[in-house]
C-alpha cells in the first residue's frame, strides 16, 4: 500500500471518512488524492494486504477513483452484503475508451457480457452484487451498472453529474432489489443517442434504467432530476411512491457525432418516461415535469397518477392503456402550440379521471372510471384533435368543457365514421354535464359530438352553452353595432400589440363590450373570448416582456380581465404588493372582484406569461357590474357607465377602425350533436344549452324526465317569446333536429316527439303532451303519409284532433248535424230560409228550389187517392206521370232537426227517418245519393266520436 491507500484503509477500519470536506468534486487535473478502483475492490472484498472485512465500510471525500470499480457477483461472508460504499465529492472517470490496459485489480473474465467487457466507459460494475449500502453524493461519474444487484438499505445518487457537458452519466440497474428507497435527487444523467440503440439484457438502454427493479421504499427523482436519454421503469415493483416534481426527461440522448447506428424495423419509439407493467402501490407524482418524448404506463398498476402542469414538446404522448390505477389520474399540460396524445384505453381507474388543457387526441375507450370524469379541453386555432371515449364507464359524473377543434374528415359518408368527439355506448352512472364547451368547426353537417347508445343513469345537461364557432373566433360575433371604441398601448407587449375595447349593441344581449388584441400596422385582430389560449398565443409570438414590477402588475390586470371563470372575469381592484421570488417569477397580492365577492388573492406571475392563483380569501360582498357570455362583457345597468379595463384613455371614434372590426365579424359554423339511442334519467335543458348552428340527432333518445332550468322557467312564461309551451319545447329541443330550424322531410324523425309526449304525460302535463303528439301527427301527415291515407289523417286532425280533443270531436259532430238539418230542411221546404219560429213554422225563403216541387215526400204507398188536408177536407192526390204511385209532400210530417240526427247516427231510431224519404222521381237521384252519403259519413263521424270519447283513439296515438 502507498500512503494514500494506507490512510484510506486505516480510516475505513475505524469507520471514519477519508479526505477533506469540499464544496464540490475536484477536477481531473487537480492535485487531489487518487486511488485505483482495484484497491477499493480489494477493501470491499477483504482481499487487501491487511486482510479481513471492513464492516464499517469505505467512506471517501474529494477522491479521484481511477479505473472501473468491478464488484460483479461480489458479496460478503455467507452471502451477506458487502461493506457500505459512501462517496462524497468524488470523481469516477472510469477507464476512458482511448486508454490502454486496465486498472489494477480489474476483472477480465471471458464469460462476462460481451457489451460490458468490450465497453470501457463504466466506472462502477456491480452486477449481481450484494451491497449493504451504496451512496454517491455530489460526485462526477460516467456509467454505473448494478444489474440484478441487491442493496440491503437505501441507494443514493444525490447530485451526481457527468464529467462534463458532453460526457455520459448513466445509472443502469435492471432487476435491482433495494430494501429501502432509491434517492436520485438533483442528479443529471445522460447517454449518447447511439448508446440507446445498444441492447443489454434484451432491453434498450436508457439514461436511468430500472426495468424489473424491486424497491421496498420510494423512488425519489426530485428536485432537479434530469435524464437525457429517458428513464425506464418497465416491470419494476415499487412499494412506495415515485416523486418527480419538476424533473426533466428527454427521450433523445446526446448527439452521437459521426457514429451511425441502424435500428431494426418496427422498433418502438423511445420514451422519455417508460413504465410499462410498473407496479407502484402508492402515488406517482410528476407535477411540473418536462417530457421530451412519450410517457408510457401501458398495463401499469399504480395507486395514484398525477401529471399536473407538465410540459410535453412536439411528438410527445401520454399513454396508460390497459393500466390499473387505484385512485385518481390527474393530467394537465402547460399551454403549448403542439399536439400531444393521451390514452387510457381499456384502463381501470378507481377514482377520478381529470384531464385539463390537453391539446391533442384523447382515447379513453373501454375505460372504467370509479369516480368522476372531468375533461377540460385546451386547444389553439392551429390544432385539431379528437376524443374517443367509446364504451367508457363512469361511476360518478362526467363533465366536458373547454375548447376543441375537431379533426375534419373528407369522407362524404361522414355519419358512418367515428365522430371527432365520441362517447358512444358509454355508461355514466352519475350524469353527464357539458359546461360551455367551445367547438371550433367549419360549416359541416357531420356529427361532431356523439353519445349514441350511451346510458346516463341520472341527468344529461348542457350547462351554459355549446358555442359553435369557425376556426377564427372573430367570426362568432354577429350583428354587433359599434358605438365607440378605445385603443391603448400595453407596456408588456412593447409597441406591437394594442388592446381594443369596443362598446356596442348586440341584438341578442344588448349593450356589451368586446375586447380585441390588434397588431399595429396590420389588420390582424384577435378576439379575447375569456379563454387563456389566445393570450398565450400572442405571448409566444409577440415577445412578452415582464422586466419590471409595473409590467408584471399591468399584465396581471390585463390577463385577469380577459380570462374568465364560470362567474366571469377576475377584475383586479387593487394591487397591494409585488415581490420577486426569482428571476422567472413574481408574487403579487391583490384584491380581486369575482362574481358577487371581493377576494384577497395571491398570484404568481411567471416570466413566460403563465399566471397561477395560489390562495384567496373573501373580503366583502359586491354586486357584479357585468354578465359574461363569450366574447361579450354585457353591461348589466343602463344607468352606469361601462367600466373600461386598463389605464384610462380618451374614447375616440374613427370609422375606418370601426369598419375594420365589423369586417371581422361574421356568422358561426355548424355541427351536430348526436344523442341517438341514449338512455338518460333526466334531460336538463334551456334555450342556451346549445348555441347557434348546432343541430341535435334525437332519434332513439329515451329519458325519464325533461326539466328546464330555473332560468328557463321565466322564459316559458314570457308570452312575447313563446305563445305556448309547445313553441317553447319546439324552440329549445324538438326543432334542434333540423339544420334550418324548421321541420323538413329529410331530417324528420317521429320518435323524439313520441318520447317527449310520453314524458310530459307521465309527469301530469297532459295538455302539453297532447300538443306535442298533435304536432307529431301533423308532421307524419306532411312527411310520411301519401294519397287517401294522407287525406284521412287530415280529416282526423281537423275534425277530431286524432281523438285527443273531445271538444273538437263534439264540435265536429254538431257541425255535421247542423249541415244535415239545413240540407233536409232545404229538401222539404224547397229552399233555404230564415225561420220565424220553430222549424215546423213558416220561413222566409232565402234560396228557392228552381224546380218548384218538394224533394221530401211521405215514405208510404197510398192506399186511396183521397187524403185529408189540415182542415179535415178530403182531396184527391195529384198524379205525376213520372211516378208509379202518387207522392205526398212530407211537409209537417218531418222535423229536420231530429230527422238529420236519425239519419246521421247509426243504430239510433228516433222514428223520424221512417216518416219521410227523398222523392223517388227519376230526376231526384242526386238528392237520394246525397242523403245516402250523409248517412255514411254520419256513421263514420259518429263512430270516430265514440272511439275518441271512449279513449280508444287516444290509446292508439299515444302508444
Amino acid at each position: 500500500m502507498d500512503s494514500i491507500e494506507k490512510d484510506i484503509f486505516d480510516n475505513a477500519r475505524r469507520g471514519e471518512w477519508y479526505g477533506e470536506d469540499r464544496s464540490g468534486p475536484p477536477g481531473l487535473g487537480d492535485d487531489a488524492p487518487r486511488v485505483s478502483a482495484g484497491f477499493l475492490r480489494s477493501l470491499l472484498l477483504g482481499t487487501h494486504d491487511g486482510g479481513g472485512q471492513l464492516p464499517l465500510g469505505v467512506r471517501l471525500r474529494g477522491v479521484i477513483i481511477d479505473g472501473c470499480l468491478d464488484l460483479r457477483d461480489a458479496c460478503g461472508p455467507g452471502d451477506s452484503g458487502l461493506p457500505p460504499l459512501l462517496l462524497r465529492n468524488c470523481v469516477l472517470p472510469g477507464r476512458q475508451e482511448n486508454e490502454g490496459g486496465r486498472a489494477s485489480g480489474e476483472r477480465t473474465d471471458s464469460d462476462d457480457e460481451v457489451t460490458q467487457t468490450r465497453d470501457d466507459s463504466w466506472c462502477i460494475l456491480a452486477d449481481h452484487a450484494m451491497l449493504s449500502r451504496f451512496s454517491l453524493h455530489d460526485c462526477r461519474s460516467t456509467r454505473i451498472s448494478l444489474k440484478d444487484a441487491s442493496v440491503q438499505s437505501e441507494l443514493e445518487l444525490i447530485r451526481v453529474a457527468p464529467l462534463d457537458a458532453h460526457g455520459e452519466c448513466q445509472f443502469h440497474a435492471p432487476g435491482i432489489r433495494v430494501d429501502g428507497s432509491i434517492r436520485i435527487c438533483g442528479t443529471h444523467l445522460q447517454i449518447r443517442d447511439d448508446r440507446q440503440a445498444e441492447i443489454l439484457g434484451n432491453v434498450w438502454q436508457y439514461a436511468c434504467h430500472l426495468t424489473d427493479a424491486e424497491i421496498n421504499g420510494d423512488l425519489l427523482l426530485q428536485p432537479n432530476f434530469k435524464a437525457v436519454g429517458g428513464i425506464n421503469l418497465s416491470g419494476a415493483r415499487i412499494d412506495g411512491s415515485i416523486w418527480g416534481n419538476k424533473a426533466e426527461f428527454d427521450a433523445a440522448g446526446l448527439p452521437a457525432g459521426t457514429t451511425s447506428v441502424a435500428k431494426a424495423e418496427g422498433d418502438e419509439p423511445r420514451c422519455a418516461f417508460r413504465a410499462q407493467r410498473l407496479r407502484c402501490t402508492s402515488a406517482i407524482v410528476l407535477t411540473g415535469g418536462r417530457f421530451a418524448g412519450g410517457i408510457d404506463f401501458l398495463t401499469a398498476d399504480v395507486g395514484w397518477l398525477q401529471l399536473k402542469d407538465v410540459a410535453i414538446p412536439s411528438g410527445g404522448f401520454i399513454g396508460a392503456s390497459n393500466a390499473r390505477v387505484t385512485a385518481n389520474i390527474e393530467v394537465s399540460v402547460k399551454p403549448q402550440d403542439n399536439l400531444i396524445g393521451f390514452t387510457v384505453k381499456n384502463s381501470c381507474i378507481g377514482d377520478d379521471l381529470i384531464i385539463q388543457n390537453l391539446p391533442g387526441d384523447i382515447d379513453a375507450s373501454l375505460a372504467h372510471v370509479g369516480g368522476d370524469l372531468k375533461l377540460t379541453l385546451g386547444a389553439t386555432s392551429a390544432l385539431r384533435a379528437n376524443i374517443d371515449a367509446t364504451s367508457i364507464e363512469v361511476m360518478g359524473k362526467a363533465s366536458l368543457d373547454g375548447m376543441v377543434i375537431p379533426r375534419s374528415t373528407d369522407s362524404s359518408d361522414s355519419d358512418n365514421l367515428r365522430p371527432p368527439i365520441c362517447f358512444n355506448g358509454g355508461k355514466f352512472h352519475g350524469g353527464f354535464v357539458i359546461k360551455g364547451l367551445t367547438i371550433f368547426n367549419d360549416s359541416s353537417a357531420a356529427t361532431t359530438l356523439s353519445l349514441d347508445d350511451a346510458t346516463i343513469s341520472r341527468a344529461f345537461q348542457s350547462k351554459g352553452t355549446i358555442v359553435l364557432q369557425t376556426r377564427s373566433l372573430e367570426h362568432q360575433v354577429k350583428h354587433f353595432e359599434v358605438e365607440k371604441w378605445r385603443d391603448q398601448n400595453l407596456s408588456f407587449y412593447g409597441r406591437d400589440w394594442h388592446l381594443l375595447e369596443v362598446l356596442g349593441a348586440s341584438h341578442e344581449h344588448g349593450r356589451a363590450i368586446v375586447s380585441f388584441l390588434r397588431k399595429k400596422g396590420t389588420d390582424q385582430i384577435t378576439v379575447l373570448d375569456g379563454g387563456s389560449h389566445r393570450i398565450y398565443a400572442v405571448n409566444k409570438s409577440s415577445g412578452l416582456a415582464l422586466c419590471s414590477d409595473d409590467m408584471a402588475k399591468d399584465y396581471l390586470k390585463f390577463f385577469c380581465a380577459h380570462v374568465w371563470g364560470d362567474l366571469g372575469a377576475f377584475h383586479i381592484e387593487k394591487i397591494k404588493s409585488c415581490t420577486s421570488i426569482d428571476a422567472d417569477c413574481r408574487e403579487v397580492k391583490a384584491d380581486v372582484h369575482y362574481g358577487e365577492f371581493v377576494y384577497e388573492s395571491d398570484f404568481r406571475v411567471h416570466r413566460n406569461g403563465f399566471i397561477e392563483m395560489t390562495s384567496d380569501a373573501p373580503l366583502e360582498k359586491k354586486a357584479p357590474q357585468f354578465r359574461f357570455k363569450p366574447p361579450y362583457r354585457i353591461v348589466t345597468s343602463d344607468a352606469a357607465d361601462p367600466i373600461w379595463i386598463g389605464p384610462g384613455q380618451s374614447v375616440i371614434d374613427e370609422r375606418e377602425v370601426l369598419e375594420t372590426i365589423r369586417g371581422r365579424l361574421g356568422p358561426s359554423g355548424k355541427a351536430k350533436v348526436s344523442l341517438r339511442g341514449v338512455h338518460a334519467g333526466v334531460i336538463n335543458h334551456s334555450k342556451d344549452s346549445f348555441g347557434d348552428g348546432v343541430t341535435l340527432a334525437l332519434e332513439g333518445l329515451v329519458y325519464g324526465s325533461l326539466r328546464p332550468s330555473e332560468e328557463m322557467m321565466g322564459d316559458r312564461n314570457d308570452q312575447d317569446r313563446y305563445k305556448n309551451d309547445l313553441d317553447y319545447y319546439k324552440d329549445v329541443f324538438l326543432n334542434r333536429q333540423f339544420s334550418g330550424g324548421k321541420p323538413n322531410k329529410a331530417e324528420y324523425k317521429p320518435q323524439p316527439y313520441e318520447q317527449l309526449s310520453r314524458v310530459l304525460r307521465d309527469h301530469g302535463e297532459f295538455e302539453n303532451a297532447r300538443d306535442v303528439t298533435l304536432e307529431k301527427l301533423k308532421l307524419d301527415r306532411e312527411f310520411v303519409h301519401k294519397g287517401l291515407y294522407k287525406l284521412g289523417h287530415w280529416l282526423l286532425e281537423v275534425g277530431f284532433k286524432h281523438g285527443l280533443g273531445a271538444l273538437r270531436g263534439a264540435s265536429t259532430c254538431l257541425l255535421f248535424w247542423f249541415v244535415g238539418v239545413i240540407f233536409f230542411n232545404f229538401l222539404n221546404q224547397g229552399g233555404i230560409g230564415i225561420p220565424l219560429g220553430p222549424l215546423k213554422a213558416m220561413t222566409i225563403p232565402v234560396l228557392r228550389d228552381p224546380v218548384g216541387y218538394p224533394r221530401m215526400v211521405v215514405d208510404a204507398i197510398p192506399v186511396s187517392p183521397l187524403v185529408l188536408d189540415n182542415g179535415g177536407a178530403a182531396r184527391e192526390i195529384a198524379r205525376d206521370p213520372g211516378n208509379a204511385y202518387g207522392e205526398t209532400w212530407c211537409g209537417d210530417q218531418m222535423d229536420p232537426l231530429w230527422f238529420a240526427l236519425d239519419v246521421m247516427v247509426p243504430l239510433l231510431d228516433l222514428k223520424h227517418e221512417g216518416k219521410c224519404d227523398v222523392s223517388g222521381r227519376d230526376d231526384a237521384w242526386v238528392w237520394r245519393f246525397l242523403k245516402s252519403l250523409y248517412a255514411i259519413v254520419g256513421a263514420i263521424v259518429t263512430s270516430i266520436f265514440l272511439l275518441a270519447i271512449s279513449g280508444v283513439l287516444r290509446r292508439r296515438v299515444e302508444t
